[in-house]
């Protein structure tokens, strides 16, 4: 990633992502402000969480969405020219307390 990158987290509870048009929204933000774009539209971004969520099983998730710059095209470094990546994964959260 060399640390180009920008990121975005959600989360899922009880099957639902809270507020996921704006964390979204803020992705895209982000991307525009570094100049970074990806093929995809936000229902599209959105449609790839909700099938990631859906294939882990999770009910309950903290859900990232990267962008990257990418790699530039062999034999030149220029950052213009690198296809943005994007990663998206579905984790669990972890309970440090108990209930009591």
């Amino acid at each position: 990633m060399r640390s180009d990158a920008t990121y975005d987290v959600t989360h899922v509870w009880k099957g639902r992502f809270f507020r996921l048009d704006d964390h979204i929204e803020r992705f895209q933000a982000s991307m525009r402000g570094l100049r970074m774009s990806l093929p995809y539209s936000s229902a599209e971004i959105a449609e790839i969480l909700m099938e990631c969520v859906r294939r882990s099983g999770l009910r309950d998730a903290y859900v990232q969405m990267i962008c990257t710059r990418g790699v530039p095209p062999h034999g030149t470094r220029d950052p213009r020219l690198c296809e943005n990546r994007f990663y998206v994964f579905a984790q669990p959260f972890v309970w440090i307390a108990n209930d009591e």
